[in-house]
């Protein structure tokens, strides 16, 4: 790298890059037409000659936006500029360039995304003029600003990148058009907790143009059943990220954003694709660097919920709750576990059954021959005793060793607290960690507990669920304790195939077609019996696997809530149902059911009083 002239205080500086050789003549092209109007470059891998201001310095290189544009709304005015890494910047905002370079389209991390930010990489620059405006940025949503598409992020059927012209009343081709360009956000409202990856999940003018509706606790729901995974979510991040490193950026403080906050003002920003990714999940998207400090806020004044529903001498009470790998280790407990027995006595009003997911084996994170959870959960028994509440057992069978996926050395598995006092298990020898439970000719359980199909493979590799037969008021229960394979290796919406290939669901089919074979057993031989399916099912209510369930004579209690009260998880802004309660027919029909969902998690960061990414789901059961 030769420097000929510096920047600052000349006219020009002019730049040749190792490995890299300018060719005479390049072709003088607006960024606008090395852009195009689709999502590939027609200019791909062409040496051209570009102007451009420079709105934005990175460590990797700078956005160059064209002084005028070209006012055509299909093609983005600017681009992202790459000298090599750690070429020291001379650049500033503000700077009038002309630079030769060769156009590129440089794809993220993760090669099965398919999408790439458009690049030049430069190999000469010269400063024309110092000091000049930036362009002004274009307003995204509100009643004056480019529309923001509010259901499709896609309706392309195979490689979008093959796609000859945008269609800007889709997400992702929108987002393209605009991509590098210096954007504002009006009035944004914030739907969800900071990241701890420096993002905060936004919604121009106030959200008052999403569908469906914001719900009263600031929410937007994904609608599997139309087909709207919510495009219009606009991403800030942290331009002092790693991942970004703008020059002379302030940090970003997400996690001390709350869900409901509106900002008083526009923000304004860079629009960009970033290609970061961390392995086994895309992280990598359009995102807004914010380039100045952001606006005043007005609270949303969001608080965590209270069940209304308590368990009574013929009203039984049963929560289930994903607790995130809940461990005694040190740095993790007790803090954790106190907060969450404050959530199970005083928010959940002490359930007479709790069935957990994600709880984590005695020595948590740290990995040994340990499997039982024993002292995990004497300690959450301890701490719900110490918070007032009433006195648990617990129900676990242990997983084998590192044969049931999750955080390496956790062996994390369900496992049930309940209070003996209140139900009993009904009499039959337990189960072991490789023995399958089976239906017997009665229909109850061969074994209590019992693991369902610990050999099959639709479960290798992963949770097994636990079935265990309660008796209340001298009536059978029988509860099925499930977390199913997780949506890890699917595409996501942000992807260039489209429609995104969902690789985890088939696995997930296979194991709701065991729990389905398995619920319609009992039922077959004991009509009338009272069967719940619950758990972390890492799946939308709408969606094939759970379907299977419904069509085995199942009912989610998740359904009979109001649309807009149908959310346990936040992703990405989206709120959404990962967490169901099935019942069967004849529990619905005898015992009337009333489920709540109680946001205490999802909403919220640790600060507030959060200990996992889930929100439990709440069920009263009334026996006439």
């Amino acid at each position: 790298m030769k420097y000929l002239a510096k920047l600052l205080g000349l006219l020009s500086i002019s730049l040749t890059l190792s490995g890299l050789k300018a060719t005479e003549g390049p072709l003088k092209i607006p960024i606008y037409q090395l852009q195009g109007k689709a999502h590939l470059s027609p200019y791909q891998q062409q040496a051209v000659h570009t102007e451009g201001v420079v709105t934005a310095v990175s460590a990797q290189g700078f956005f160059l936006q064209d002084a005028t544009g070209d006012g055509n709304p299909l093609t983005s005015d600017a681009i992202f500029v790459q000298l090599p890494p750690g070429e020291k910047q001379r650049l500033q905002p503000g700077m009038l360039l002309a630079v030769n370079g060769q156009v590129q389209e440089v794809p993220p991390d993760d090669p099965a995304i398919g999408l790439t930010r458009t690049s030049l990489q430069a190999t000469q620059i010269q400063l024309i003029k110092n000091h000049v405006a930036l362009p002004e940025p274009v307003i995204l949503g509100g009643p004056e600003g480019r529309p923001i598409p509010t259901q499709l992020f896609s309706s392309h059927q195979g490689n979008l990148n093959d796609r000859t012209k945008l269609q800007l009343n889709e997400g992702l081709d929108l987002y393209e058009s605009l991509e590098g360009m210096h954007v504002s956000i009006p009035q944004p409202r914030v739907i969800a907790p900071g990241s701890p990856y420096g993002e905060l999940y936004l919604l121009a003018h106030q959200g008052q143009s999403s569908t469906p509706p914001l719900n009263a606790r600031h929410s937007l729901l994904l609608d599997l059943k139309n087909n709207d995974f919510q495009p219009e979510v606009l991403i800030l991040k942290d331009p002092a990220h790693p991942d970004v490193a703008l020059q002379g950026a302030r940090p970003l403080a997400a996690a001390g954003y709350r869900k409901g906050d509106l900002f008083a003002g526009q923000i304004k920003g860079i629009l960009d694709f970033n290609l970061s990714t961390r392995p086994g999940f895309f992280v990598g998207g359009y995102f807004i660097y914010p380039m100045a400090p952001l606006p005043d806020i007005q609270t949303g004044g969001l608080e965590p919920q209270q069940t209304r529903l308590t368990s009574g001498p013929r009203q039984l009470t049963l929560a289930n709750y994903n607790v995130e790998n809940l461990s005694p280790q040190t740095g993790e407990a007790p803090d954790k576990l106190d907060q969450l027995s404050q959530h199970i006595v005083q928010a959940l009003k002490s359930p007479d059954i709790l069935m957990l997911q994600e709880v984590s084996d005695s020595d948590g994170r740290i990995k040994s021959s340990v499997v039982d959870a024993n002292k995990t959960l004497n300690a959450l028994i301890k701490a719900i005793s110490d918070a007032g509440g009433p006195a648990y057992r617990f129900v676990e069978l242990p997983p084998e060793n590192n044969q049931d996926g999750g955080m390496p050395g956790a062996n994390i598995r369900v496992a049930y607290l309940y209070q003996s006092r209140r139900v009993s298990l009904k009499p039959a020898p337990a189960g072991t960690s490789n023995q399958s439970v089976q239906v017997n000719a009665a229909g109850h359980l061969s074994h209590n507990p019992g693991r369902l199909a610990v050999n099959h493979p639709a479960f290798s590799n992963t949770r097994k669920s636990l079935a265990v037969e309660f008796l209340f008021e001298g009536e059978s229960i029988i509860c099925i304790n499930n977390h199913l394979s997780s949506k890890r290796g699917d595409s996501p919406q942000i992807s260039a195939y489209q429609p995104p290939v969902l690789k985890s669901e088939q696995q997930r089919l296979a194991q709701t077609s065991l729990l389905s074979d398995f619920s319609a057993e009992i039922l077959y031989r004991r009509p009338d019996a009272k069967v719940v399916l619950a758990g972390d099912f890492n799946e939308f209510y709408a969606a094939a696997p759970l379907q299977k369930l419904k069509r085995a004579g199942l009912i989610n209690l998740i359904e009979n809530l109001p649309f807009a009260e149908r959310y346990t998880y936040i992703h990405k802004g989206v709120s959404q149902t990962l967490d169901h309660v099935f019942v069967s027919e004849a529990l619905a029909r005898s015992w009337q059911p009333e489920a709540e969902i109680v946001h205490l998690n999802a909403e919220f960061n640790a600060t507030d009083g959060a200990v996992s990414d889930h929100d439990p789901v709440l069920v009263r059961f009334n026996l006439p």
